[in-house]
């Protein structure tokens, strides 16, 4: 099957296989990109609305996780502390989208979904057709999902704002409750 095939099926044995094997790739990425990198650092910045986790090299977010708690393994990242702010001014109402550095990776197809779901203005929606359509595979509604469930850029790539058809908010990686309140949060905020 071509590499951007929607309907191609990864091999996943055990559920945490999958994870791993994402990060491996990663900091496989990252390594080839800047081999002087050493370490990915985990900032944990607990938030009114609960922890995030923020994953950095020196160079990129690597990743964004609402409600991760895992410590922090090097807190004066100057990126992540920049991503912490950002992120305290986004819950605020103060800012409309984050400002970070990061890398699309994945089949043409995954980064197409993930370009489209960036430009979702705030405080707006698009259903997994939607952004299917937008992606240039409008059967491919499900792998949309699956793109989605597979997103650590909570908020950097805003998959709380892809929906069902019928209006129904779907699953999100910070909960359903968490991502019906981030939507009524920016509809609140849109206007401001």
């Amino acid at each position: 099957m071509p590499e951007d095939d929607p309907h191609r099926r990864a091999r996943v044995d055990r559920p945490g296989d999958r994870r791993r094997s994402r990060r491996n790739r990663r900091r496989a990425h990252r390594d080839a990109r800047h081999p002087q990198t050493l370490a990915m650092s985990h900032y944990r910045h607990d938030t009114v609305h609960g922890p995030v986790g923020i994953e950095t090299d020196d160079h990129e977010i690597l990743a964004i996780k609402v409600g991760d708690t895992r410590p922090t393994t090097d807190p004066a990242v100057p990126l992540a502390v920049e991503a912490a702010r950002q992120i305290d001014e986004f819950y605020a109402g103060k800012r409309k989208r984050l400002d970070l550095p990061f890398t699309i990776e994945g089949t043409e197809f995954q980064k197409r979904v993930v370009i489209a779901v960036t430009r979702i203005p705030y405080g707006e929606t698009r259903s997994y057709a939607e952004i299917a359509r937008a992606a240039g595979h409008p059967n491919a509604f499900r792998a949309v999902g699956s793109v989605m469930a597979a997103n650590e850029m909570h908020l950097l790539v805003p998959c709380h704002r892809v929906v069902k058809s019928g209006g129904a908010t779907g699953l999100y990686g910070g909960g359903e409750s968490f991502k019906e309140m981030l939507l009524a949060f920016e509809a609140e905020h849109r206007d401001r």
